[in-house]
């Protein structure tokens, strides 16, 4: 069964991630393609790639699969092989009590490419993702790590505006981004949760909508965290879903802010979609 943070390679040597999965159909992003000119070499197919995901934001069926690349039994696999760092952050989410098979290593090295510069954790299920929401500190201790950066918050606003509105305030939402750790000063852990495929019971398919804007007060904003991120907020005296799959918003928003959101809702199922890269969120208050 695939999960959210799985890859695919397609029978064009496309790599892809997914997103979702509706029955046996699987939806994800295209991340890497094969190019003669490109700069990361794949040592698994001996191919030069171009990274494309921040060229391709909208979410599409995954077709003609060739090979699935599952995070967690790779991480079982290489982690007693992890170097430095690494290593103490996996020994130190162990050492809180997230059970190793429910630790993933996903991204690039995942996929056969060398580590370019950090190396990308995924936890799977909601207990664990608490867990881990009530001990981050004693992670950053651990592993000698700050909060993210100043600095590191203006690199990242300005790479999402490269594929996303401009109208986002990207500077504000990565304030709220709780599970970022800045190992040093050019390097930034961001864990990523995702959802055990027994724990989605939303209908979490991307809808099509009305484009409309609207105003209101966050609620329950931990799901921002998890894959796929919703939460919702309080519009016009009723709660209104969001939903989306963008990473820029993992973790965008706090319980209470008021907000203003452009997107496509759909009123049957009161949902507003950030599904295109001209969707925003904006920090109110």
């Amino acid at each position: 069964m695939l999960n959210a943070c799985d890859y695919i390679l397609d029978k064009k040597d496309n790599f892809w991630i997914v997103q979702y999965t509706k029955g046996d159909k699987a939806y994800g992003n295209l991340v890497f393609a094969p190019n003669s000119k490109g700069e990361r070499f794949n040592h698994l197919l001996n191919k030069s790639y171009i990274k494309v995901i921040n060229q391709n934001q909208n979410i599409n069926e995954i077709k003609n699969i060739k090979k699935v690349f599952k995070p967690r039994p790779f991480f079982n696999k290489n982690y007693k092989n992890l170097i430095r760092k690494w290593k103490k952050l996996a020994d130190a989410l162990i050492f809180i009590g997230i059970n190793k098979n429910d630790i993933g290593i996903y991204g690039s090295y995942l996929i056969g490419f060398d580590i370019k510069r950090d190396i990308d954790f995924v936890i799977y299920g909601k207990s664990n993702y608490k867990k881990l929401l009530k001990k981050i500190e004693l992670i950053r201790r651990i592993i000698r790590a700050k909060k993210i950066s100043s600095r590191h918050i203006n690199y990242q606003a300005k790479k999402y505006q490269l594929f996303l509105s401009k109208k986002n305030n990207f500077e504000q939402m990565l304030k709220n981004k709780w599970s970022s750790l800045q190992i040093s000063k050019n390097n930034l852990a961001t864990l990523r949760f995702v959802y055990k495929n027994n724990e989605i019971k939303e209908d979490t398919k991307l809808r099509k909508g009305k484009s409309k804007i609207i105003t209101g007060r966050v609620l329950n904003s931990l799901g921002a965290s998890l894959i796929p991120r919703t939460f919702s907020i309080k519009y016009k005296n009723k709660t209104t879903r969001v939903l989306t799959y963008f990473w820029a918003y993992q973790s965008c928003v706090k319980d209470k802010q008021r907000i203003r959101i452009f997107g496509e809702y759909n009123k049957t199922f009161d949902t507003i979609y950030l599904s295109k890269p001209k969707h925003w969120i904006k920090i109110i208050k």
